[in-house]
C-alpha cells in the first residue's frame, strides 16, 4: 500500500513544481535582484518535497528500503514525467532531452534529497517520541 500511495504523492509533488516553476516564470522580483528569485525558488522546491516525502512516510516505520523508494519514486519518475510534459509540449524526439540535462541539475537533486531526508528525521524524531504510532499490516504480524 505504501508504493502505491508513494506513486500518487509522487504525481501529485510533481504537478506542485510544475505550477511553482509556472509561477516563478512569470513573477517580477524588479526592486529586489533577480537571484532572490532564485533563491525563493530552491527554498519552494525544498519545502514542497520535504512536505510530500514527510505524507509519503505517515503512519509508516521510516525504513531504508523507504527511504529509497521515495528518493527512486521522487527523483527518478519526477524526471520521467518531467521530460514526458517536455517531449509533449515540444513535440521533440527523446535526442532534445539530453540537452536540458547537465551539471547544473545536480544542486537541484540534491536539494530533493537533503529535503527527503529533512522528513526522514522529523518522522524519526516523531517516532521516538510515540506521536506517531505506526500501521502495521497484517502481513508483518
Amino acid at each position: 500500500m505504501f508504493y502505491v500511495r508513494l506513486l500518487g504523492l509522487t504525481l501529485l509533488r510533481y504537478l506542485s513544481l510544475l505550477v511553482l516553476v509556472l509561477f516563478v516564470k512569470n513573477f517580477e522580483v524588479s526592486p529586489l535582484p533577480e537571484w532572490t528569485l532564485v533563491l525563493f525558488a530552491y527554498l519552494m522546491h525544498t519545502v514542497i518535497t520535504a512536505a510530500f516525502a514527510y505524507w509519503a512516510f505517515r503512519h509508516r516505520l521510516v525504513t531504508m528500503p523507504r527511504i529509497v523508494a521515495v528518493c527512486v519514486s521522487f527523483i527518478l519518475l519526477g524526471t520521467m514525467l518531467e521530460a514526458w510534459l517536455y517531449l509533449l509540449l515540444i513535440q521533440g524526439d527523446a535526442r532534445d532531452l539530453w540537452a536540458n540535462y547537465s551539471w547544473r541539475s545536480l544542486p537541484l537533486l540534491i536539494l530533493y534529497v537533503g529535503a527527503i531526508l529533512l522528513a526522514v528525521v522529523l518522522r524519526r524524531r516523531q517516532q521516538k517520541r510515540g506521536m506517531i504510532k505506526p500501521v502495521v499490516s497484517s502481513v508483518a504480524r
